[in-house]
């Protein structure tokens, strides 16, 4: 077995086969030291603080060769010089690299799917006690989902299990409210109707419950006083929104507020589309495309509504007079096309949302194709690979043939060793369960190899990092062009100098 420390992510540090070493640092004596370690076919992980830094971690493995090892009864190996962190033995915990949850039975009663926000100011010395408020009754409630509260208000998506939502409400109206600051600064009277998905379910489309304190609840990129928040655009229902654009003898300015991953899988018809990554690039996107049309009627949309409440706003403040939003979003727009069946949606295909479900439906229309293999497909997935993480679109065919991985030959190869493994672990007689550690390849243990048998790097075959930046990850086309398929030869480039080298290019 060969302990490697690879770039840490939830928690947990990769342990790779030889065949597979990737961007490693080893040192031949620590590697002496941990041969002489009990080895089992129980694949091992390496438990550490979260906020240790990738640099703190690799330094320390090198580090490592002068480290006292001590191995204790309780399968626990104490490495004193890794800041008295320890390396635990687990067989119990049953947690994979390669997601199960779809296989996983769930008996949670039912969820309603919902989002909500405010741009009511909030002051600094009170965000403490609204984060705990907040923290302590969603917990109560059972809420999942993901909550940011900054100075200028919260943004809320969240899962709500279905008898809990009228006890959300009391605390949003009566509790919630008591955080902002003065009613003349209040953008509206509080928290507003919750924005309720199409779709709703048995289970829940978040993991876990985060609330995070941040500098802006939606990252503008602005200057701080460059634009006044209560200068809001006006919210049209989504009837209004669909009377206003389908009686019109004018072609409006219709502008999509969304990354390009969203518009890509759906859209509303003759709406201008900008190839972008984040809200930042959506604003100057926004400003590029409303430049001299400060008489024109503008529309906008987002998912929920949120985006476009502070696009709007910054257009009012540049002096725009007429900026129209869809209030509640695409989201509110599908509830209407759903409770219409009658009306033609001007909203074609799928709403992406920023969760487990990575998108719903609005009308059977498919808009976007498969990144694999170009068929015509509008469901979003990530690599089956938890290491890759990829965002991409993939076709039921391309999911069956790469074991529901991007189809780079190292993802593909570690999905299906998994499954080997997991495999000769139900055939085996042995009792304990198996655990497969999350970012981890399974591998069983094996000889300490000497340094004719490790590979060298540029014989390595790595798979696509999931710690590149938020901007690599949601271009698959571009990703999967480059590092090619399953059964073709990996590019010894990273992914950095594949991107850079297409910027470059693309100045010429």
């Amino acid at each position: 077995m060969i302990l490697i420390i690879k770039r840490p992510f939830w928690g947990l540090v990769q342990i790779f086969p030889k065949k597979l070493l990737s961007e490693c640092y080893t040192s031949s004596s620590c590697k002496i030291k941990l041969s002489a370690i009990k080895t089992s076919n129980i694949p091992k992980n390496l438990h550490f603080r979260p906020w240790h830094t990738t640099t703190y971690l690799h330094r320390t493995l090198r580090n490592l060769n002068n480290a006292r090892i001590s191995l204790y009864k309780n399968n626990s190996i104490n490495i004193h010089r890794l800041a008295k962190r320890q390396i635990r033995f687990n067989t119990t915990i049953a947690t994979s690299a390669c997601s199960t949850a779809d296989q996983e039975p769930n008996n949670d009663p039912k969820w309603l799917n919902l989002s909500f926000y405010t741009f009511n100011p909030i002051e600094d010395t009170r965000l403490g006690s609204l984060h705990q408020s907040m923290v302590k009754n969603f917990k109560d409630f059972g809420i999942l989902g993901r909550i940011y509260i900054s100075t200028e208000g919260i943004n809320a998506q969240i899962s709500c299990p279905g008898e809990k939502v009228n006890a959300l409400r009391k605390y949003c109206d009566e509790e919630i409210p008591r955080f902002f600051g003065k009613i003349d600064e209040r953008v509206d009277g509080g928290i507003g109707d919750f924005n309720y998905s199409t779709i709703h379910g048995d289970r829940a489309s978040f993991l876990k419950l985060i609330v995070r304190i941040r500098n802006q609840i939606v990252v503008d990129g602005l200057k701080p006083g460059s634009y006044d928040i209560r200068k809001q655009p006006k919210h049209l229902s989504a009837e209004e929104w669909h009377h206003a654009l389908s009686n019109t003898n004018i072609k409006p300015i219709v502008i999509d507020m969304r990354n390009h991953y969203e518009s890509e899988v759906g859209y509303f018809e003759d709406a201008m589309r900008p190839d972008v990554d984040t809200f930042r690039d959506s604003i100057k996107a926004m400003n590029e495309i409303c430049q001299g049309k400060h008489d024109e009627e503008i529309f906008m949309y987002c998912t929920g509504g949120i985006r476009c409440s502070k696009a709007g706003a910054i257009l009012r403040s540049n002096g725009f007079k007429s900026v129209n939003v869809l209030r509640g979003g695409i989201t509110a727009y599908g509830r209407f096309v759903v409770a219409n069946p009658s009306i033609k949606s001007l909203y074609k295909g799928r709403n992406f949302t920023f969760d487990k479900r990575l998108g719903e439906p609005i009308t059977d229309d498919i808009v976007s194709q498969c990144h694999t293999c170009g068929s015509p497909c509008n469901i979003h997935t990530n690599c089956r690979n938890k290491a890759c993480n990829l965002l991409f679109i993939q076709c039921q065919n391309c999911r069956a043939r790469t074991k529901h991985t991007c189809g780079n030959r190292a993802c593909f190869e570690m999905v299906d060793t998994w499954e080997k493994m997991l495999q000769e672990k139900n055939s085996s007689d042995e009792s304990s369960t198996i655990m497969i550690p999350i970012n981890s390849y399974p591998t069983t243990a094996a000889a300490v190899p000497t340094s004719s048998t490790i590979p060298a790097y540029d014989d390595v075959k790595p798979g696509i990092s999931c710690w590149y930046d938020h901007a690599h990850r949601v271009r698959p086309k571009l990703v999967i062009e480059r590092l090619g398929g399953k059964g073709e030869n990996l590019p010894t480039q990273s992914i950095q100098e594949i991107l850079a080298q297409k910027i470059s290019t693309t100045d010429e």
